[in-house]
């Protein structure tokens, strides 16, 4: 090999094991928005907080549901649903792991804006969007990994 060429790949190497040291340590945060019919309602307004990091993102549903992507994992997050004609509907004590699609579904109820409807505590989740084989991970088990030299 040619000095250039040993030159080139040490760059191009020194520059790639950063990106793939730089994992993501996301997860995702979707789920759909119906009435008590079943059908979609699209343009509630979603927020997604976290009252810990103060993280907050909003999306509007659309006939799909709606989806945040490449969310910070950690706990403390809360999933906000507002749309005229029916009461605002939130789900809280979220706690989003490491490649996790978490699953928060919504069926508003017909009220006004003042009335609202709570749920917490979330049952275990079970994973319904990929067929992808995986694993969430949680943080205790990230750092007993072991590291490849």
């Amino acid at each position: 090999m040619s000095r250039l060429t040993k030159l080139i790949l040490a760059i191009v190497f020194v520059l790639a094991v950063p990106v793939q040291l730089l994992a993501d340590v996301t997860g995702k945060i979707l789920g759909t928005v119906t009435d008590t019919s079943g059908a979609a309602v699209v343009g509630a307004t979603v927020t997604l907080h976290n009252g810990l990091t103060g993280y907050e993102r909003t999306e509007k549903s659309d006939a799909e549901g709606y989806q945040f992507l490449a969310v910070p994992i950690g706990e403390g997050y809360e999933v906000t649903v507002e749309t005229a004609g029916f009461r605002k509907a939130i789900q809280s004590g979220i706690v989003l792991l490491v490649n996790q699609d978490f699953r928060a579904d919504f069926k508003l109820q017909v009220g006004t804006t003042t009335q609202t409807v709570e749920a917490s505590a979330v049952a275990m989740q079970v994973e319904s969007t990929s067929t992808q084989l995986g694993d969430v991970i949680q943080d205790k088990k990230m750092t007993e990994m072991p590291r490849s030299n």
